[in-house]
């Protein structure tokens, strides 16, 4: 693959990614994160105290808060949330502590700023005041960008900070007045009291978005801004913008939207997000294959998240594009842990996943017959992550034994098929130790006749088909032989057996 396709700005030293935490973490979160990860592995440049910030804005309200929350806690910022456990000060943390597992799980490596740590420790007091004596031009600005009048007396009325009430810890106030220093006189509608704030002592204010990042940009020399998608993210990108030349006279970073993320075809949203949580997608992905996904695309394309069949494909890509990777693409979808040269398909761990029961002990004997050398911890990880994926997701491949007899199919067979099983039955019973090839041998040797080679192959598959409907209520199932050695329930194999 070749990286200029998806990776543009190869010179690009420092990137930062703004998150307003919600509820919860979600994919959305991770895409714009991931994304400033791969184009900072594709940067010329490593010795900077950070290459990769994260601006984690839980001292402004939330955009879309969860629908369980409390009504007097909707609408607080979510650090004034309490966290659900007692080992958290506040729900914030909580998501933050969640969000830096996964990170450290895709291998990204990150410098964390806390809007509520820039505002308690005064690092933002300079922003503010700059943001205040220049508030009616960016009144002008912003207006320029919205294509909306504003009127000579709302333009003198505007002012670039959200006040949080003492009273509510809301930021539902309304700026009265501001003595053209450090004190601002609010209305708090929450409770409809009037209270003076000190910016300088009291740290309940935020800067509107729009206007704190091009601040920021200056202040860390920021080459490039990672932003979502759609016209909001637009064009509040371009007031931002637009403040950096205007106000801060510095040269503009580039912006780099991602796309969308879709999940069966349909965009995510509140409603189904947390059907597909990062966490989620963790369980049936590896990490490698996840940051593949995000590679493989344009970032400002939109991506399908699979679920279903196409999990096959998704790994089946995955390992051609291993095969032939460049040492550029091992630096970027590297996790910190070896990369083999070699892999058993995702498809194949499944079918003998199912066979063993999912016991990583017997697959790894299963590939060692193979006589290739495969990495057992990426063999665990597929086997973890087809256990969960068909078990959660597509439970048409799970084999389940019966737990009473199928004599209704009993019923339908003829005498020499009923031979047939009860000599299996036999040859298997629980106190004899066959080893897989014996077994092997077994299953094929029990129905074979002389007769013409058609008739046999069809005997056989009736044996196979027989044997599964008999264990499993199925015409299929996984192979026969490396099951019937594998499993640990022989005794109830041999009573579903033993019936005909």
């Amino acid at each position: 693959m070749e990286t200029e396709k998806t990776i543009e700005n190869s010179d690009i030293t420092r990137t930062l990614v703004e998150i307003k935490p919600q509820d919860s973490i979600n994919l959305g979160q991770i895409r714009k994160i991931l994304t400033g990860d791969l184009i900072q592995r594709a940067s010329s440049s490593d010795e900077e105290e950070f290459n990769l910030g994260l601006y984690w804005k839980d001292f402004s309200p939330m955009n879309d808060p969860p629908r369980n929350l409390d009504t007097e806690e909707k609408n607080k910022p979510i650090y004034f949330v309490d966290g659900h456990t007692s080992e958290f000060n506040s729900r914030s943390e909580e998501i933050l502590d969640e969000l830096e597992t996964v990170l450290d799980d895709l291998g990204v490596e990150i410098k964390i700023f806390k809007e509520s740590n820039e505002i308690k420790s005064g690092n933002n007091i300079d922003r503010v005041k700059t943001a205040l004596e220049n508030r009616e031009e960016i009144a002008e600005i912003a207006e320029n960008n919205l294509s909306q009048n504003l009127t000579s007396e709302e333009i003198s009325n505007y002012y670039p900070i959200q006040v949080i009430s003492r009273f509510s810890n809301r930021p539902n106030t309304e700026i009265i007045d501001w003595d053209g220093d450090s004190k601002i006189k609010y209305r708090c509608f929450d409770t409809g009291k009037k209270d003076t704030i000190d910016i300088e002592t009291d740290f309940l204010y935020n800067l509107v978005e729009e206007v704190e990042r091009p601040l920021i940009w200056d202040e860390q020399d920021i080459d490039l801004f990672i932003t979502g998608f759609g016209d909001e993210a637009n064009i509040s990108n371009e007031i931002s913008l637009d403040l950096a030349e205007k106000l801060q006279n510095n040269q503009k970073p580039s912006v780099e939207s991602v796309g969308g993320l879709l999940l069966d075809c349909e965009f995510i949203d509140y409603k189904n997000r947390e059907i597909i949580t990062p966490e989620e997608l963790l369980n049936i992905y590896s990490p490698e294959t996840v940051r593949w996904l995000f590679y493989n695309s344009g970032f400002d394309e939109d991506i399908t998240i699979s679920l279903d069949d196409e999990v096959f494909k998704v790994y089946s890509e995955y390992d051609r594009f291993i095969e032939s990777m460049n040492s550029t693409d091992e630096q970027i979808i590297s996790v910190g842990r070896e990369i083999p040269d070699q892999i058993t398909s995702f498809r194949s761990i499944l079918g003998m996943g199912e066979a063993t029961n999912y016991q990583a002990e017997k697959v790894q004997e299963l590939l060692d017959r193979q006589d290739k050398k495969y990495s057992e911890e990426i063999i665990e990880e597929r086997l973890e992550n087809s256990d969960y994926w068909s078990r959660n997701y597509k439970k048409d491949l799970r084999n389940t034994l019966l737990k009473e007899p199928n004599r209704e199919y009993i019923e339908s067979m003829d005498e020499e098929e009923r031979k047939n099983i009860k000599e299996l039955s036999i040859a298997i019973s629980e106190e004899k130790d066959l080893g897989l090839e014996e077994i092997e041998n077994l299953v094929y040797s029990i129905p074979k006749q002389n007769m013409a080679e058609d008739k046999q192959k069809q005997i056989q598959r009736k044996f196979f088909e027989n044997s599964y409907n008999l264990l499993f209520g199925t015409d299929h199932g996984p192979r026969l032989a490396t099951y019937l050695w594998a499993s640990e329930d022989k005794k109830e194999i041999n009573e579903l057996l033993n019936c005909v």
